[in-house]
């Protein structure tokens, strides 16, 4: 077993240990990205309107969020191999569901629970990686880790756009099925992070405690806070993003998918950023930093949209740049919220995907509720995060932790 390691220097397998995680937490981003290029033609073929074609992400993110809750403490209580496989099968059934959905109703239902299972996935890759580093060197090997998992978002919206050519929106599932299946062998070349005397026997009472004294610590709050709102951002930035480029600014689902890969690609720029500056800086600077830019973002944002100054590559330019403080949010949200719970890493994990795929939900929402394709709903989207943002680093300051 690979030892924990609070000071960054990473024992013999740890990179390998820390790539394989990267390409099986890869999953999460192909089932949200690989189908954005063909949202338009699925609205069409099942005969719904984009909002209600918007609610099949919605509906992924309200399962990404719950599923952890109540899965995610099985990885506490079984080892996280073992319960990480049983994910990894549950999510490859779903998909197959989700392939032969007959209507939209019927999709978002087998969305969400593809999503349940996926979500339980992440939480424990996440607490594998929080069994073996702590701390800044924690933020830093997420990072790290997000830069190789950035391949996901690059490829799948490139991927989607040609899988909907040759086998349609359906084969686009099928393709879920074939990756989970190839991320169940992976695991089997992973080592187990959690000791048997190191587990948690499950149970939903002791569950919902731990869950509830995480939540009552304002550090917590802090962390909780944040990510909530860079999530809303986020996800609202996703949902919106098809309809924006190929709807309002006439863009192919081919060309919309090569864009969309650049702009995923900027999540690698964000996760090498915070890699070099996260043991100069610490996690609390870097997370400040983040959510400062993401006011200017926002500021810029809706100064492009009210003025109509630099029309499609103006939106483009600004998702870039959210894309990369996304991302160098997640690192340092999750090295705050493990400093605290590192003894609950399943459960604290857990939370985390909880706030901040309940942000994402709230967020597609909100921007599917104007059943426009203008990006101005997004803007407005953008400019309450950062409010949001903000004021969990002010509201619970006084519960942060020393960041060093």
């Amino acid at each position: 077993m690979i030892g924990r390691n609070g000071e960054g220097r990473t024992k013999a397998g740890s990179v390998r240990f820390i790539v394989i995680l990267a390409t099986i937490s890869a999953l999460g981003p192909f089932s949200l990205d690989m189908y954005l290029p063909a949202m338009p033609a699925m609205a069409d073929a099942l005969e719904a309107n984009p909002s209600l074609l918007q609610m099949t992400i919605t509906g992924y993110l309200i399962g990404v969020a719950v599923g952890p809750l109540f899965l995610g403490p099985l990885s506490d209580a079984w080892g996280r191999i073992r319960a990480q496989t049983l994910f990894l099968l549950l999510y490859a059934v779903m998909s197959v569901a989700c392939a032969l959905a007959p209507n939209a109703e019927a999709l978002i239902g087998f969305r969400i629970a593809q999503a349940v299972a996926a979500g339980a996935a992440m939480t424990s890759s996440r607490a594998m990686l929080s069994d073996v580093f702590a701390g800044d060197a924690l933020s830093r090997a997420t990072s790290l880790m997000m830069t190789i998992f950035t391949l996901g978002p690059v490829l799948a919206p490139m991927l989607g756009a040609w899988i909907l050519i040759f086998a349609g929106w359906r084969g686009i599932f099928g393709a879920l099925v074939v990756l989970s299946l190839a991320a169940c062998l992976l695991m089997r070349l992973l080592p187990e992070t959690l000791p048997p005397e190191r587990r948690r026997p499950y149970a939903a009472r002791a569950v919902v405690q731990g869950y509830v004294g995480i939540m009552r610590q304002p550090a917590a709050r802090r962390y909780l806070g944040s990510t909530f709102s860079f999530a809303f951002m986020f996800f609202g930035m996703l949902a919106a993003s098809p309809f924006i480029f190929i709807d309002h600014f006439g863009m192919s689902p081919q060309g919309f998918g090569y864009l969309f890969a650049s702009i995923s690609a900027a999540a690698l720029g964000g996760n090498i950023l915070n890699a070099r500056l996260v043991f100069r800086f610490g996690y609390e600077r870097m997370l400040a930093g983040a959510t400062v830019a993401l006011g200017c973002v926002g500021a810029a944002m809706a100064l492009i949209v009210a003025t109509g100054a630099g029309g499609l590559w103006g939106v483009y330019a600004g998702m870039l740049l959210l894309m990369a403080i996304f991302h160098i949010s997640i690192a340092n949200t999750l090295a705050g919220v493990m400093r605290i719970a590192a003894d609950r890493a399943g459960a604290a994990s857990a939370a985390l995907a909880f706030w901040r795929f309940l942000g994402g939900a709230l967020g597609t929402v909100t921007v599917g509720a104007f059943n426009t394709s203008h990006p101005w709903p997004l803007a407005l989207a953008i400019c309450v995060a950062a409010v949001g943002a903000a004021a969990a680093l002010t509201l619970w300051r006084a519960g942060a932790p020393d960041a060093r």
